[in-house]
């Protein structure tokens, strides 16, 4: 009886070794070399990663530094200082599907050009100091200093997202069908791939 006491504590500690080395190992910049070379190997996207963050006092969300995405030989579609992944309880089901997704310090491009097949979404996508770029052959819209918000957020080969979201965005400079506008704030929803501004 001892022995089988034994093999249980020296089987959980080794269970705990490793996942404490997975937790240090993850954060590591060796990590997120991995990560990306997984990436730019097995789809057709180019991913450049900084670093991981996982805090494990907080559990649900993961955070990538230094970010930059593209589809192999294009513009980048996100280049970004970090981003913050909200991980869900089905995570594993939906690895695409976030419950937030922050963006901060960079540039997103969601022009006809750089539309990619990435099925990503999240409940919320929120951009905080962000370019901005989203150019269709019906509405273009430029911003500097963009801090937004998106619920629910989609993006599925098109520029725009496929499912109804409200919105609002500041902006220190904003384009928008080609007028110009500084320090400004819009509210709106999107419906059927149309953009509609209420204030």
């Amino acid at each position: 009886m001892r022995f089988i006491r034994k093999l249980l504590f020296v089987v959980l500690c080794l269970i705990l070794l490793a996942l404490v080395a997975v937790y240090f190992i993850g954060q590591t910049s060796y990590a997120a070399k991995w990560a990306s070379q997984w990436v730019n190997d097995n789809t057709h996207y180019q991913l450049s990663l900084g670093n991981i963050d996982y805090d494990i006092t907080d559990p649900s969300k993961v955070v990538l530094n230094g970010v930059e995405l593209k589809q192999k030989e294009q513009s980048p579609i996100l280049i970004a200082k970090k981003v913050t992944l909200g991980l869900t309880a089905n995570q594993w089901e939906s690895p695409f599907h976030f419950s937030s997704l922050v963006l901060e310090e960079g540039a997103l491009d969601l022009s006809s050009k750089s539309a990619t097949a990435l099925n990503l979404s999240s409940d919320r996508l929120q951009l905080r100091n962000m370019a901005l770029n989203i150019e269709n052959a019906d509405f273009n819209m430029q911003g500097e200093r963009v801090n937004a918000g998106v619920i629910p957020w989609s993006l599925t080969g098109q520029n725009l997202p496929n499912t109804d979201s409200h919105f609002e965005l500041s902006a220190d400079k904003l384009v928008v069908n080609g007028i110009e506008t500084e320090r400004a704030l819009i509210q709106g929803d999107i419906k059927d791939r149309q953009i509609l501004f209420n204030n």
